[in-house]
């Protein structure tokens, strides 16, 4: 079969993650392309994890809707004559709404990755009122608890639940280096670790884990948190530095988390909301 995964970023969350390694063993039988409405940047990691022979296009996407966007995927969609269109995130949504019609020989999936937000309200209330005799498409979950929560706001629509999985983590070639890195952290071979997978940003609510820790200042532990960190002057980290203890460790980004879920005695998450997060299950 041929597959289109369509996404309108692969930056550095879940759900883009989930796409390349999904779309990576779906091309082991079947073929398979990626398209990313935005183009790809020096900060994504995730796009590394895509052999050099797969199909990656880039849409060139900028802010806010673009028309032209349309004919893109018009021509896209034609050139490829793709059995399966998968798309992913609630910005995608949009773009597809017209190609049910157009070619509605193709069969459209939609994996849901978080719970029900006002951001997604709207077009799912479109698609529940207007799209919902569109036999072609797919609503799929990737837990029972967000299955549930749309089955109870979208009586039209029929959802499914695939419970969202990971490759197993593995050690890499800079595990060594991890480790001696993590030394320079702890207070001695008896401190335990706590790892935090995730961006410094509102959703991920890294204000509660710095205060959290506080409490355990006179404790033997710390933690180290992994994600894309924004702005010194920004709002969020002088609130982080105002209330950091100094047993909570900001590193940036990292390609190798796995080696440091190795070394690790905990794993902490402080999020608002998450759907089934792949940093839990890279955890498990």
């Amino acid at each position: 079969m041929k597959i289109i995964h369509l996404i309108s970023s692969l930056g550095n969350g879940g759900a883009e993650k989930f796409v390349i390694e999904l779309a990576n063993e779906q091309s082991k039988t079947h073929d398979v392309t990626i398209v990313s409405f935005q183009n790809i940047n020096d900060e994504m990691i995730f796009p590394k994890l895509i052999p050099q022979y797969f199909k990656l296009i880039q849409l060139g996407k900028k802010k806010g809707l673009q028309l032209n966007l349309y004919w893109k995927l018009y021509k896209l969609f034609r050139r490829i004559q793709t059995d399966i269109v998968h798309f992913h995130l609630d910005s995608t949504i949009k773009y597809i709404i017209p190609f049910l019609f157009i070619f509605d020989k193709v069969k459209y999936v939609y994996t849901i990755h978080s719970k029900l937000t006002q951001l997604n309200v709207n077009s799912f209330r479109l698609l529940n009122t207007f799209f919902h005799s569109k036999k072609n498409i797919k609503y799929v979950c990737i837990s029972s608890k967000i299955k549930t929560e749309f089955i109870n706001h979208f009586k039209n629509l029929c959802f499914y639940n695939i419970p969202n999985g990971v490759n197993k983590i593995q050690k890499t070639n800079l595990y060594e280096k991890v480790k001696q890195e993590i030394r320079k952290y702890k207070k001695n071979e008896a401190t335990k670790l706590a790892i935090s997978v995730g961006n410094v940003d509102d959703i991920k609510n890294r204000i509660l884990l710095v205060k959290a820790f506080s409490k355990f200042k006179q404790e033997n532990i710390v933690a180290i948190v992994l994600g894309k960190t924004v702005k010194e002057d920004s709002k969020i980290m002088q609130e982080i530095r105002k209330n950091n203890s100094g047993n909570v460790y900001f590193l940036g980004l990292k390609e190798n988390v796995g080696d440091f879920l190795n070394e690790a005695d905990f794993f902490v998450m402080t999020s608002l909301f998450e759907g089934m997060p792949i940093s839990a299950l890279e955890a498990l």
